[in-house]
């Protein structure tokens, strides 16, 4: 704000020299010119007053600030660092791509905003690590499973995982073909979410192979009118 009135002031105080410059010395004639350019930011007004109103409110409401780690939508893809804050557009850094975004702050405003390093409690963000297993797999099963990667997780040093509080492991939707179980857990270095998420996946599907856990689901064919699903070769006979 305080950025915004010294360039306001700057700019009058400018804008009234040049006008002495230019040779309007009389009250008449400097009053047209300002006339014009008063017309002239009236019918631009549509382009710049929305990102203006809406970059004071990011700013003095601190929805967002420098620093904050946050997901644009709901693609969780979609995540970068907010690098800095102006009057008309909002500068966030890429964490997928590593480069630059530039958004407008009224568009800012309209979107669905994820600050992820705004916890809701003190045990830091909740992340999820969901599998997709057969019915056949049983209870004990999946949790010795999520236990062993969380376990082997401790030892990586690249998983910055809240290990002093007890993970969740709860089934969270059942399909037709598998049902979907998914361990909850807590981390704090929100800058490095698209890193944790990757190596405990990779740690994930590590530990299944070792446990003989199938992940794989059954895949589903459209028949279309008259075709038939193609029939496997019979085994050979011993």
């Amino acid at each position: 704000m305080l950025t915004l009135m010294v360039g306001v002031v700057i700019s009058i105080m400018v804008l009234v020299a040049v006008i002495r410059i230019l040779g309007y010395s009389s009250l008449l004639e400097a009053g047209g010119v300002l006339g014009v350019l008063g017309v002239m930011l009236a019918l631009t007004q549509a382009s710049w007053v929305p990102d203006l109103v809406s970059g004071l409110v990011i700013l003095n409401s601190r929805l967002i600030e420098e620093g904050d780690i946050i997901q644009l939508g709901e693609d969780s893809s979609q995540v970068g660092m907010v690098f800095r804050t102006k009057v008309f557009f909002t500068e966030i850094l890429h964490l997928v791509n590593n480069h630059r975004i530039l958004i407008q702050n009224s568009k800012l405003r309209n979107m669905t905003v994820h600050n992820l390093s705004r916890f809701a409690s003190a045990k830091g963000l909740r992340e999820a690590l969901s599998i997709n297993v057969s019915y056949a797999v049983t209870e004990e099963e999946v949790s010795r499973l999520f236990l062993q990667v969380m376990e082997l997780s401790k030892d990586n040093p690249d998983l910055p995982i809240e290990n002093q509080y007890e993970v969740e492991i709860r089934a969270t939707r059942g399909g037709d073909y598998a049902v979907e179980w998914t361990c909850f857990y807590y981390i704090k270095e929100t800058r490095q979410v698209l890193k944790i998420r990757q190596l405990m996946l990779a740690l994930l599907l590590k530990v299944a192979r070792e446990q003989n856990i199938s992940l794989q689901t059954p895949v589903l064919y459209q028949l279309e009118s008259g075709e038939q699903l193609p029939v496997p070769p019979a085994p050979e006979a011993s």
